[in-house]
């Protein structure tokens, strides 16, 4: 159901568009933030709604009707999921030339940042994307540190080797979304990843610019990428990694050497993950792929966590060791545009 007044704005120049399920006691905080947005043309809020089961809808529709002019809300009649509520709502709702974006537990903490991201795009137009540095927030901890970008463009090598994108930082065409919804067509991927493949797809086909000012706080959480309570879970988001940057790599034809680089990254971000997943397969496929690639040792490792699974933890961390004292052959790539500043 869609809940729209009358008098919502209908040339906005910006969409900014938050996605949300669950957050009752976030979601607030989320949309006060883009409220205070001061900015020199209209833009609209809309707001995602999947389903949930505590009280995010009726706060998200208190907003909508304390500010019928700006926001509009899309409540599912059932949950459908981050990827359908995602591209769906996005695809078929957005009426700006631009769109930002926000999930519903995160913020934005610069009140120009619309301002400043929609005003380069204007003036630049062989830009598609624009993002900034973000502050990361632990909330386990409650401890914040600032992950500095600098201030440059990124290529399309640059997106292939990480996601250089904080997707509530990114500002980016709208028109350029839809070409990549039209010839990817995400949904049918099965990715599980609703913006990384999206700025790979951008990275191919626009210039894309770095600010080095913070302007959003992300928030982990103990169940998050870096800390996983589910390893299958985790471990599955890895190899979809994998799967869509393969994809990528056939798309933009890149040559034989660059391929195998990345899918070596790759397969070096998954092998800690799937020996501590016991998932005896994929250490088979991470070790064929490194012995065929020169890399005997590692492929022997990988071949005592398929065998052995149990000894994971004694022999991995003697794994590491010989990693770092470089007494092992490794590829180490550094791609990295930004620093971390630790922060109260």
């Amino acid at each position: 159901m869609i809940y729209q007044s009358p008098k919502y704005v209908e040339k906005p120049l910006c969409s900014v568009f938050i996605f949300t399920y669950n957050q009752e006691k976030l979601i607030s905080q989320t949309i006060e933030s883009i409220l205070e947005q001061q900015t020199d043309f209209l833009f609209e809020i809309i707001i995602a709604e999947d389903c949930s089961t505590d009280k995010t809808k009726e706060i998200c529709i208190g907003f909508q009707k304390e500010y019928p002019a700006k926001i509009k809300v899309i409540a599912m009649d059932k949950n459908v999921g981050m990827m359908r509520n995602y591209h769906e709502n996005l695809l078929n709702h957005a009426k700006g030339k631009y769109v930002a974006q926000c999930a519903g537990d995160d913020y934005w903490c610069d009140k120009l940042k619309l301002q400043k991201q929609v005003e380069f795009l204007e003036s630049n137009p062989y830009y598609g994307l624009v993002h900034t540095s973000v502050c990361v927030l632990d909330v386990d901890s409650d401890s914040k540190r600032e992950m500095i970008k600098f201030d440059l463009d990124e290529g399309l090598n640059d997106f292939f080797f990480e996601n250089k994108t904080a997707a509530l930082t990114a500002c980016f065409r709208l028109n350029i979304f839809k070409q990549y919804c039209d010839e990817i067509k995400p949904l049918k991927q099965n990715w599980h990843s609703e913006d990384y493949p999206m700025w790979l797809y951008f990275a191919g086909h626009t210039k894309i610019k770095v600010m080095e000012e913070v302007t959003a706080v992300y928030r982990v959480y103990a169940d998050s990428l870096s800390r996983p309570k589910d390893l299958d879970k985790f471990l599955f988001r890895i190899k979809t990694r994998l799967k869509f940057r393969k994809f990528y790599l056939n798309y933009y034809k890149m040559d034989e050497s660059f391929c195998d680089d990345i899918t070596y990254l790759t397969y070096m971000e998954a092998q800690y993950w799937a020996g501590r997943a016991k998932d005896k397969e994929y250490c088979r496929e991470i070790g064929l792929f490194y012995k065929a690639h020169g890399f005997t040792i590692l492929s022997l490792f990988m071949r005592i966590y398929e065998y052995f699974p149990l000894s994971f933890p004694l022999v991995s961390l003697f794994e590491r060791g010989l990693i770092k004292f470089n007494l092992i052959k490794v590829k180490k790539f550094t791609n990295k545009s930004y620093i971390y500043n630790k922060i109260k």
